[in-house]
C-alpha cells in the first residue's frame, strides 16, 4: 500500500509541474516576424496603470485571462488587440470575436497574432515560446520576474 501511495504522489507532482499556466501577464522578450526581429509598440488613448519589473521597463506584455479565454496583445503602432484563444497540449489558436477591431492600424497586429501557434516550453513553465508559420514570440511570466527581483532584494539584506 505504501508503494502505491508513493507512486501516486510522484505521479501527481510530476504531472502538476508540466502544466502550463497561461493566466496573467507575460513580458515579451523577443519577437520575429517573417524572419525579421520586430517588437510591438502600443499606441493607446486608454489610461492604464502598469507595473514594470526593473530591467523590463517599457516592455510590452501579452495578457491572458483563462477564465474567459481572452488575450490582449500589444499593438504595432496601434492600440491593444483583444482576441479569444483556444488551447490544446501543444498548440494555441487565436481568433477574433464580435467587436474585434476592424481598424486599418491593426492590420499588422492581426496578421502577426491571428494564427495557430505551436507551444514550446523552454527551460521551465515561466518561459514560453510560441511558433507559427510566420511569427516567433518568446515571453517570460511577469510574476516570475517579480519573484526573482524580490528574492534578490531579500538575499542582499542578509
Amino acid at each position: 500500500m505504501k508503494k502505491i501511495t508513493l507512486l501516486l504522489l510522484v505521479f501527481a507532482v510530476c504531472s502538476c509541474q508540466n502544466k502550463l499556466e497561461l493566466d496573467g501577464n507575460w513580458v515579451i522578450i523577443e519577437m520575429a516576424h517573417y524572419g525579421e526581429k520586430v517588437y510591438p509598440e502600443t499606441i493607446s488613448n486608454e489610461f492604464r496603470v502598469e507595473f514594470n519589473v526593473d530591467g523590463y521597463d517599457g516592455a510590452e506584455k501579452v495578457r491572458f485571462n483563462a477564465a474567459d479565454s481572452t488575450v490582449t496583445f500589444p499593438g504595432f503602432k496601434s492600440d491593444y488587440l483583444d482576441l479569444k484563444f483556444s488551447m490544446s497540449t501543444d498548440s494555441i489558436h487565436f481568433k477574433g470575436f464580435d467587436g474585434t477591431s476592424k481598424e486599418e492600424s491593426h492590420k499588422l497586429t492581426k496578421r502577426t497574432f491571428l494564427r495557430d501557434f505551436e507551444i514550446v516550453n523552454e527551460s521551465d513553465n515561466n518561459y514560453l515560446r510560441l511558433n507559427s508559420d510566420l511569427t516567433i514570440i518568446r515571453m517570460v511570466k511577469e510574476e516570475y520576474l517579480l519573484e526573482e527581483k524580490l528574492d534578490d532584494f531579500f538575499n542582499q539584506l542578509r
